[in-house]
Formats: structure tokens, C-alpha cells, sequence
């Protein structure tokens, strides 16, 4: 049933024809009924379609899993007039397509020897696959025409064919190692953290002949995998003026030509700019990319939540947290924040709980509620401690800004057991650090002073040492050092009992 449900749902982009899923021909067969019953939920499963239809209880009855074939061989037909404008894929998908559908066309005239309209359709293939940088349409297309040649018997055209024919293949062979390399790539880093941190010292290597694969073959395939590699990686190691010194390349490289304007990602490189600055630390240049970017993104689209937590982000990290809160309001008030995953909605209950929080006197919300900020932000795995570290400072910061000793205490030793148990890497050094002074509030009985004195060696540390870039997943919602700030202001305006 799940499966007939998704490619119903699929066939919705389709041009219909003779097989419309919206106005069926006989509304009272069988078919119809059936679909009607599985796109309204009517039908969630075999058992309750079979008994509706055929009034049994058996989902093996012959006359049910004849109908569930016939329908699912006329969905996968359909497939072949799938209408990609109908999405919101990049625009370029729309005429990969065209030219799939030309070179399709091409072959069944081809076995039916009808060689003139044939070199017609791929004719037209060629001019799309050659605009737009489909490296293995065009391979394809040379092909078919080599085939025609042959047929024909015309030994002057094969060979100007063939020579064209290899020098796109040879390009192809480029894209092909081009393309293993990026599947080796991305199955190492999108495993564990560990996994990824012993994948880096490989990096380099494979990055050099990607460059290599490029300037061999000039194609755009190659250069995206070299492009989002080089991104990745100096995501990974923290290298941010790397990525934005890229990107501004980028640009220069399309001004010459060298990147195939077509395919090119402009909003994608606009999400990576500013999301550079802000890792790179360069807020107030961030912040401006950030408002001219912004109306780059669909707000009913999930790119645009990713990158408004980039803008928020700069906000916070730049001290601006009203800009942050009306960031934040704006988003709420975006009806497709229900759309976006789990995981999204709960950095963004996180963002909000922060913020709240170190403004409840100014915020336009109601004032912090702890209880609903534990239950709507659950913890996190461990391989993403950063969001962790984050729940369990900003618990802290609660019960301190709350007065409350007896909690405080409580988690004194539960605190220390989580530096020793998940922050042991280098890579953990700045929230280690922190918990560290955050223990020493309790510790110097919340002495605003003795905890400046005796911290100022940690928060030095924290000075001197940059957050790590995204292999290792730490998250910094607020700088530890703007925390520090405003747990010396709690201390100092309140008497802890």
C-alpha cells in the first residue's frame, strides 16, 4: 500500500493523458474507487482496501492483486511523462529530461530504420546536452548517430562522428572517476563523527586529482564535484576564509567561461558565503550578504530556514539580538515551518529558547518557561553533542538566573561525569572549557568576583581557541564568551539561596 500511495502521489506531476488521476473515465470501478480510497487515507492498508472492495478479509485475493498490477503498471508508465517544471528542482532537470525523452524517441526509430527523423530528434539532444553540459546525453546521442552511419553505410560522416564521439567520451571517463571519488567522499563523511575524522587526512589527496580531473575534462560534473568537495572540506577542518576565498573564485572562473553558466548554483553559493562569514567570524560583512541574499530564497521552501539560521546566527554571534528576535518571529510566522524536518523545528525551538531567555525583559514573548522548553527540545544523540552541550548550558543558566542552589548542586557531578565521558577530544576543547567555569559558579558559592578571578584562565582559553568546523558537530548558539558575560551579570544582580 505504501508503495502504490507514493507513486500515486508521484503521478500527480505527470501529464496525465488517457489516465487522468483526477477525472477518471468510470468513477465507479474498481479502479477508481481504489484510487480515491488511497490518496483521501480512506485506504491505509491492504487489509482495509480488500474488505471495501471486495468484502473480505483476504489481501491475497486474486481480484485485488490483479487490480493493485494493472494500476501500478499504468503509474510506472506514466513515469515517462513525469513534468519536471512542475517541481521545484533546478531549472536544468526540466531539459535533461527533454533531451532523455529525445534520445528515447531517437532509438525506437532507429530499430524501426526510420534514420532521418531519427537524426532529427537527436539533433535536437545534441544542442541540449552540449548547452547544458550533459556530458553522457552527448556521449549517448554521438552514439546513436554512429549506430545510423553504420546502417547506412556513410564511412565520412561515421568517422567526423567518431572523432567527436571520443573526445566526449574521454571526458565522460574524467566525470566517471570524478563521480567516485565524490560517492567515496561523501559515504565517509556522513557516517560517524569518528569515522569523518579519520577520513580527513585522505582529503587532500582525492582533492588534488579532482582539481586534476577538471582541468582535464573542463566539463561542468567535474567541477561540481571538485567545488562542493573543497567546500565540504574546509567546512570540516574549520577553514571558513578558505570557503569564502573559494566562492569569490567561483565567480571569476564563470566570469571566464570556465564554468558552464547554465548549471551553475548561484543561490547555492549565496547560502555558502554566508554561512562562511559567519564561522569565519566576519559578522558585519555576513550580515549584509545576509540581507541582500534573502530574497534569493523561497520562504515556502526549506533552503530558506537553513539559511535564515545562518542570518540568525550572525545576529546573535554580532550581538544583535534584536535583529535575532525579529528573525525569529519571522520564521514562526511562516506557515511552512511545518514542513521542514524534525530536527529543523527543534534547532529552531533551541534558537528560541535561548533568545527568550537572555532577553526575557525585552522579547515580545512570554516570559522563558523551562518546563515547555524540556519537552519540546528532547536530547540529542551523541554524535551531535553540540546540541547537548547547548540544552545542558542553557539548563544551567536557568536554575542560576532562577536562584536555584539545590538544582545547581544537584547537577554538579552529573556535569563533570559529561566532560569525562563525551568531551575527552581536542575537538570539544571550548565547551569543556566552558562547563568547566560553569562548575565554578557553584563551586565559589556564586561569587560574582572569585568567579572572574579564579576563571580568567579559562575564559582566556576560550579566547584563544576557535571553535571547530563541522566534522566534529559543537555548536555554539550564543559565543561562550558573550555566556560568560551574562553569567557574571546573574551573579552580580542576584543572590543565589
Amino acid at each position: 500500500m505504501q508503495e502504490l500511495r507514493k507513486l500515486l502521489d508521484i503521478a500527480s506531476y505527470c501529464e496525465q493523458g488517457s489516465f487522468n488521476l483526477h477525472d477518471h473515465q468510470n468513477e465507479h470501478s474498481k479502479e477508481s474507487q481504489l484510487i480515491v480510497g488511497v490518496r483521501s487515507g480512506k485506504y491505509t492498508s491492504d487489509s482495509e482496501a480488500v474488505f471495501d472492495l471486495y468484502s473480505t478479509s483476504d489481501t491475497n485475493d486474486v481480484r485485488y492483486k490483479m487490480l493493485k498490477h494493472r494500476l501500478k503498471k499504468k503509474l510506472f508508465k506514466i513515469l515517462f511523462l513525469f513534468d519536471f517544471s512542475k517541481t521545484k528542482l533546478r531549472s536544468y532537470i526540466i531539459y535533461e529530461q527533454e533531451c532523455l525523452q529525445y534520445i528515447y524517441q531517437a532509438g525506437v526509430l532507429i530499430r524501426q530504420t526510420e534514420y532521418d527523423i531519427s537524426n532529427k530528434l537527436l539533433n535536437k539532444a545534441s544542442a541540449i546536452s552540449k548547452k547544458y553540459d550533459f556530458t553522457k546525453l552527448t556521449v549517448s546521442v554521438l552514439d546513436s548517430k554512429l549506430a545510423i552511419e553504420v546502417e547506412e553505410g556513410n564511412l565520412t560522416n561515421y568517422l567526423k562522428i567518431k572523432e567527436e564521439f571520443d573526445f566526449y567520451n574521454n571526458k565522460l571517463s574524467y566525470e566517471t572517476e570524478a563521480k567516485s571519488l565524490y560517492q567515496k567522499f561523501k559515504l565517509n563523511i556522513n557516517k560517524s563523527v569518528n569515522t569523518r575524522k579519520n577520513f580527513l587526512p585522505q582529503i587532500p589527496t582525492l582533492l588534488r586529482r579532482l582539481e586534476e580531473l577538471w582541468a582535464h575534462a573542463r566539463t561542468f560534473e567535474t567541477f561540481e564535484y571538485y567545488y562542493r568537495i573543497t567546500i565540504w572540506y574546509n567546512e570540516l577542518i574549520g577553514d571558513f576564509e578558505k570557503i569564502i576565498e573559494f566562492t569569490k573564485q567561483v565567480e571569476v572562473w564563470l566570469q571566464e567561461g570556465l564554468i558552464n553558466e547554465y548549471r551553475n548554483e548561484p543561490q547555492f553559493q549565496k547560502f555558502i558565503l554566508v554561512y562562511a562569514h559567519l564561522r569565519a567570524k566576519i559578522y558585519d560583512t555576513g550580515l549584509s550578504y545576509a540581507i541582500e541574499y534573502k530574497e534569493s530564497f523561497d520562504p515556502n521552501f526549506p533552503n530558506w530556514f537553513s539559511f535564515m539560521e545562518n542570518y540568525l546566527l550572525l545576529a546573535a554571534h554580532a550581538r544583535k539580538y534584536e535583529l535575532a528576535q525579529q528573525i525569529i518571529i519571522e520564521v514562526h510566522q511562516n506557515r511552512a515551518v511545518q514542513k521542514i524536518t524534525k530536527n529543523a523545528r527543534e534547532r529552531w525551538a533551541l534558537y528560541k529558547s535561548y533568545l527568550t531567555f537572555l532577553n526575557h525583559n525585552s522579547i515580545n514573548y512570554s516570559a522563558f518557561n523551562f518546563q515547555s522548553f524540556a519537552s519540546t527540545v528532547p536530547e540529542y544523540s551523541k554524535d551531535k553533542q553540540g546540541f547537548n552541550v547547548a540544552i545542558i548550558i542553557l539548563q544551567f543558566m536557568y536554575f542560576l538566573q532562577k536562584g536555584d542552589s539545590e538544582a545547581l548542586m544537584y547537577r554538579i557531578e552529573s556535569l563533570k561525569k559529561y566532560i569525562l565521558a563525551h568531551l575527552k577530544d581536542s575537538f570539544s576543547s571550548r565547551s569543556k572549557t566552558f562547563l568547566k567555569l560553569l562548575i565554578l559558579t557553584v563551586v565559589e558559592n556564586f561569587d560574582a568576583e572569585e568567579c572572574l578571578y579564579k576563571g580568567e584562565k579559562y575564559y582566556q582559553k576560550l579566547l584563544e581557541t576557535s571553535p571547530p568546523g563541522d566534522a566534529y558537530a559543537e555548536i555554539e548558539i550564543i559565543p561562550y564568551e558573550h555566556l560568560w558575560e551574562h553569567v557574571i551579570e546573574i551573579l552580580k544582580n542576584k543572590r543565589i539561596q
